[in-house]
């Protein structure tokens, strides 16, 4: 009789871990609206950087609306990296690779 007690509770707790699981996978992250792809905020830290490397992994760095008045699409521009990019204070958020074309 124990053991089918154990085994009902092991068989209830596995089910509610399923169950978690699946509640987890259902509310992916929204995406910003009218962005392109992936975007990454740029942190407190990577303004404050005084100096930035030279390596060359080009991101798009995103204007804030709010800052600059854009005339043409994309409102942005290519950086060398995300540390040049969120040491613009312009610089909203930044996209992985160079920026789209105009």
């Amino acid at each position: 009789m124990k053991h089918i007690i154990f085994v009902l509770a092991l068989l209830f707790l596995l089910s509610g871990c399923v169950i978690q699981e699946e509640t987890l996978s259902l509310d992916p992250p929204q995406p910003k609206s009218k962005q392109p792809q992936e975007t990454f905020d740029c942190t407190d830290k990577q303004r404050e950087a005084k100096s930035c490397i030279e390596i060359h992994e080009p991101v798009c760095g995103w204007f804030d609306a709010e800052k600059i008045k854009c005339v043409t699409h994309p409102c942005a521009q290519t950086f060398t990296n995300t540390c040049f990019a969120c040491k613009d204070p312009n610089v909203l958020y930044w996209t992985p690779h160079e920026c789209p074309e105009k």
